[in-house]
């Protein structure tokens, strides 16, 4: 993914924020579609799903701290979006813990999907408040 000012939300510790799960992405990314043994990728993969959990409850914590701050009359919604992610999240890394196959270039895009639409599309609707 590649950051643009499409991107922004006209703050700077959330574009920040935005910049660097974007990094993680990006490298997630390249980790997970680099040659390897299936062992080996599954580990990657695994770590990946880890890493943008963690990252994704800390930057949902602060934005959401923010909607709330602002009065953002969506918040309930925003939050519930943020939930469902991380339980989409949760899901598929519980299944690459119990051994099931799970392809990485599936989990790829699914996090690219998600947060491409989730910043240009649902975080928009707070960038000018």
């Amino acid at each position: 993914i590649q950051w643009t000012h499409d991107f922004s939300v006209n703050n700077k510790e959330i574009d920040q924020q935005h910049m660097q799960w974007i990094e993680i992405f990006n490298s997630a990314h390249d980790r997970m579609m680099a040659k390897g043994s299936s062992t080996a990728k599954r580990d990657i993969g695994k770590d990946a799903l880890i890493e943008m959990l963690e990252y994704g409850k800390y930057h949902f914590d602060f934005e959401e701290k923010h909607l709330k701050n602002i009065g953002y009359e969506h918040l309930e919604q925003h939050q519930k979006l943020h939930k469902d992610f991380l339980e989409r999240i949760n899901k598929v890394a519980r299944q690459v813990r119990n051994g099931e196959y799970v392809l990485n270039s599936e989990i790829i895009k699914m996090i690219e999907n998600w947060l491409v639409y989730h910043i240009l599309n649902e975080d928009q609707k707070f960038a000018d408040k």
